[in-house]
């Protein structure tokens, strides 16, 4: 007897293949596009719209699975956000046709005859609440068990995994997106960080929410100052401690390594903490735990730390929109989070000043070569 699903997917493409992979491993016959495209166009006799052959293809398999990954960025309005909304301010979502999708498989499993079943593989994506209780597998380091679990409930001709080693290695969500092993060397103190946690920059906008003492230094704090400034909530009862560029480094930083307009930024950076300061004086209740301090050295790179948990971006990304962002954890590799750490204190309590040293005009900005406490985060990707 032959089982066949069917894979609804958004844009992660290496996700659908590994999925695939594993199924075609259990001797599952997966329905794909071109096979239900191909089916389509016999029902119709014409060419097949695109829900068509999704239908086609559902219609075709004994099973539906659905893959939720983290493909956009979406964010609640301000104006639509509730004073109970405990969810992050950036959320990471699915594609809209996999949400549609979702919808007709629900469709299809309740009213078909035998129902059809229904699998939900989740990997880190926002889930719609009103599917609470349909089968949903957790994407984990067991995730090729759970899939062939799964399916040995109603395939009783599964075949044995036999190379499951095999399997593991084309996982492609390993430890954030499975980056390859990325070197950090802070060629001053000799420490070597092997970082295998990637993702972007927006990403730590979900630790700020659920951390209780934040500490930022960089040229992309215009992000958390947005935050901030339109949801002075979020900052209630947490030690948050920004340094902001305060001079024309930061414009000659960004122009010289990742080929952005740095003044543009540098002027916005002013502009949002201006905003900052009219915000507090008229919400000390929220925004009483906030500080902002300015630096004035070379900093090529941007440090998040919240609680335990360390981001840094280096700059050096020349015509990407944003850096890459790198994840490290205390409990994984405590000296470097030591290191940063203790970087970002000595600048706080040495080397920062409580106001803005230049209005932005780097050809008579006095502070233009000073380097100060310098980190030299030299990036080898590999």
């Amino acid at each position: 007897m032959i089982y066949r699903i069917f894979i609804v997917y958004g844009r992660d493409r290496a996700v659908n293949q590994f999925v695939q992979g594993v199924l075609e491993a259990c001797g599952v016959e997966v329905v794909t596009w071109r096979k239900a495209s191909a089916e389509a166009s016999k029902q119709h006799n014409r060419v097949p719209t695109i829900l068509d052959v999704v239908r086609q293809g559902m219609q075709m398999a004994d099973e539906i699975f659905v893959l939720f990954t983290p493909d956009e960025y979406v964010s609640t309005k301000k104006l639509c956000r509730d004073i109970h909304d405990h969810e992050p301010f950036v959320l990471h979502q699915a594609r809209p046709n996999v949400i549609l999708e979702l919808g007709m498989a629900l469709v299809m499993s309740q009213n078909e005859k035998p129902n059809k079943k229904l699998t939900i593989v989740d990997a880190s994506a926002r889930i719609p609440t009103d599917i609470d209780g349909c089968i949903r597998i957790l994407w984990t380091d067991d995730i090729i068990y759970d899939i062939y679990n799964r399916i040995s409930v109603h395939y009783e001709d599964i075949k044995p995994l036999t190379d499951v080693e095999a399997l593991k290695a084309q996982n492609p969500i390993k430890d954030q997106r499975n980056a390859k092993a990325f070197s950090r060397i802070n060629e001053a103190d000799g420490i070597s960080i092997v970082i295998n946690r990637r993702g972007s920059f927006r990403d730590f906008l979900c630790y700020f929410e659920k951390a209780e003492s934040v500490s930022v230094a960089g040229a992309i704090n215009r992000s958390l100052m947005r935050m901030i400034t339109d949801e002075p909530k979020t900052c209630f009862n947490k030690k948050i401690r920004i340094l902001l560029p305060s001079n024309c480094l930061v414009s000659k930083n960004f122009d010289l390594l990742e080929g952005h307009d740095g003044r543009e930024l540098f002027n916005e950076i002013l502009g949002r903490t201006k905003k900052f300061y009219q915000k507090k004086a008229n919400d000390s209740v929220n925004l009483g735990n906030v500080e902002l301090k300015f630096y004035s050295l070379y900093l090529s790179c941007s440090i998040y730390i919240f609680d335990d948990v360390l981001w840094l971006t280096p700059y050096g990304t020349v015509g990407a929109n944003e850096s890459p962002a790198f994840l490290v954890l205390e409990s994984e590799c405590p000296s470097a989070f030591r290191h940063f750490k203790c970087m970002f204190d000595k600048i706080w309590t040495e080397k920062a000043d409580s106001k803005v040293f230049c209005k932005g005009t780097c050809e008579s900005c006095e502070y233009r070569d000073c380097h100060g406490l310098c980190v030299n985060l030299r990036a080898v990707i590999g």
